[in-house]
């Protein structure tokens, strides 16, 4: 849907892909490496990316990161796998 909707519209976008299929450990690392590999940092050691597409939850939450979750004391890391979230899916790659 964002490549027939959004990326028709922004010529020479590079799109860099959470493979959630491998679910959410293995998306995670994955992801993690594949930014640090392909992507510039700007005065730090995490990239930097020009837009980040979330989804929305129907209650208008995004990225699965809610109050208390142990995702949110992590550090130095581009993307962690969440789980427990209070929300479908309980399991993610964030």
């Amino acid at each position: 849907m964002v490549s027939e909707t959004l990326l028709g519209h922004a010529a020479g976008a590079i799109v860099h892909r959470i493979e959630g299929e491998l679910g959410a450990e293995r998306a995670a690392a994955a992801y993690d490496l594949l930014l640090r590999e392909r992507v510039a940092a700007d005065g730090g050691s995490l990239p930097v990316l020009d837009v980040a597409l979330l989804g929305i939850g129907e209650d208008g939450h995004t990225a699965s990161l809610f109050p208390h979750n142990p995702a949110l004391a992590v550090r130095g890391a581009a993307c962690v796998a969440v789980h427990e979230a209070p929300k479908p899916p309980p399991t993610a790659c964030r």
